[in-house]
């Protein structure tokens, strides 16, 4: 099921506002880069946008938002 973009933009909001703090601990505590860290967020929440329609109700949305935060701090310490 896709969703329209005014329910993204809305569950984008709302994840946001739920787990913006936690995600940016997570990524310093990675990177051990306050700046790094804060684009890694970025750069996870640009990557929820695109594959929200992966995000099903019986997932754990915390879960999977680490997961894709994580891979962004190792795709930033490759490079």
């Amino acid at each position: 099921m896709s969703l329209t973009n005014e329910q993204r933009d809305l569950t984008l909001h709302r994840l946001v506002d739920a787990y913006q703090t936690e995600l940016k601990r997570l990524c310093f505590i990675c990177l051990k880069d306050r700046m790094l860290a804060e684009d890694a967020v970025q750069e996870t929440f640009m990557k929820v946008y695109r594959k929200m329609d992966a995000l099903r109700p019986e997932m754990n949305e915390k879960a999977w938002l680490y997961k894709i935060a994580v891979n962004c701090c190792r795709d930033m310490r490759r490079s």
